[in-house]
């Protein structure tokens, strides 16, 4: 595959979206737009090698997420069954009108913010959950609770017989070219459903990818477009007053976000983002260590999304590296595995 020349509105959208994000009190170490199956922008900031993985936070419960979709695309996992039946003894506990829907939505009725799971047996963290006051009946409002996601990623280890790392690295990471990432556990050995992954720019890319082909790789089907519709769909309001930031107003699906302008993403705190926008075949992942995400997402808004920029006019690729490669060299080893032209058209038949 190779680059075309930079010209015309997309390429001057592009390059003004890395001016934008460049700004030093933003703090982004990366970025990466995706069109098609072109990178038609890659941004590392200084000191940040493309190659270093990030903790990405949030961006771990979407992944959770695709792992419940496997379960109840193979019939394994009834996301309106109570948690206490999925978990069996372990989720004694849990209060029965508590759903894993409500898990999936954050509509447990309970919040709580990061909890550090890692120190934790997953009886403590179910205790911990337990504990929680009670804000609302479940499934009446949005309530962010991490332990939610831990408990989510329990469910589905239970209804698998797997712990999350070794299915997610059979059925998603490897098929997508993912290497085995670092993913925190809590103290009896099961991946942290709320936080604790570690991926890299291109491994958000290639998942971000997969979000906005519906559940498809490469022609290969990860999981169903049933789940994708539902998992990206506003499933429950979170239009909170005493919080008003309409980029989280928006509404919430199965453990992903949506945005302002159609868009739906994967988010992670700090700036750790996959803004996915379909209907211009898009995908923009930041990774940051940034105070001020909402100027974040409002850069990629500005320049891409409102009003849409359509690439495909231009084809427009820039690629802005600090190590000095060239657009082939820093796009090539991407290119390889991101789904062909001729194959994306075959699944839109």
């Amino acid at each position: 595959m190779t680059a075309a020349p930079v010209s015309g509105a997309a390429a001057r959208a592009l390059a003004a979206l890395r001016d934008d994000l460049s700004d030093p009190s933003l703090a982004v170490d990366s970025l990466m737009v995706v069109h098609g199956d072109d990178v038609v922008l890659e941004h590392w900031a200084e000191g940040c090698p493309p190659a270093a993985p990030h903790a990405v936070y949030s961006v771990t419960k979407t992944v959770t997420a695709i792992a419940a979709g496997i379960a109840v695309d193979e019939g394994l996992l009834d996301i309106d069954a109570p948690v206490r039946d999925v978990l069996g003894d372990l989720g004694a506990a849990i209060d029965a009108r508590i759903t894993v829907r409500h898990l999936l939505t954050m509509s447990s009725g309970r919040a709580a913010g990061d909890v550090r799971l890692s120190s934790l047996t997953s009886a403590e963290a179910v205790t911990a959950f337990v504990d929680l006051p009670e804000l609302s009946a479940p499934g009446e409002v949005f309530a962010y609770c991490s332990l939610s996601s831990h408990l989510l990623g329990l469910a589905v280890a239970r209804a698998q017989g797997s712990r999350l790392l070794p299915l997610l690295d059979e059925r998603v990471f490897a098929p997508l070219g993912i290497a085995t990432p670092a993913w925190e556990t809590d103290r009896d050995g099961h991946q942290v459903g709320g936080s604790g992954l570690y991926l890299t720019t291109e491994d958000i890319a290639r998942l971000g990818v997969l979000l906005r082909d519906r559940g498809s790789w490469r022609g290969r089907r990860i999981f169903s477009e049933r789940w994708h519709e539902q998992a990206t769909a506003a499933q429950i309001a979170t239009d909170l007053p005493e919080e008003h930031r309409p980029e989280w107003a928006q509404g919430y699906g199965f453990q992903m976000w949506r945005g302002l302008h159609d868009v739906y993403r994967a988010d992670g705190m700090l700036g750790q983002f996959a803004v996915i926008a379909p209907d211009v075949d898009l995908v923009v992942v930041t990774t940051a260590r940034s105070a001020h995400t909402d100027r974040i997402l409002a850069a990629i808004a500005d320049r891409l999304l409102s009003p849409r920029v359509d690439i495909g006019v231009d084809r427009a690729v820039i690629s802005v590296d600090t190590l000095g490669r060239t657009n082939e060299q820093s796009i090539a080893h991407l290119m390889a595995t991101m789904p062909s032209t001729e194959a994306r058209a075959r699944r839109s038949l």
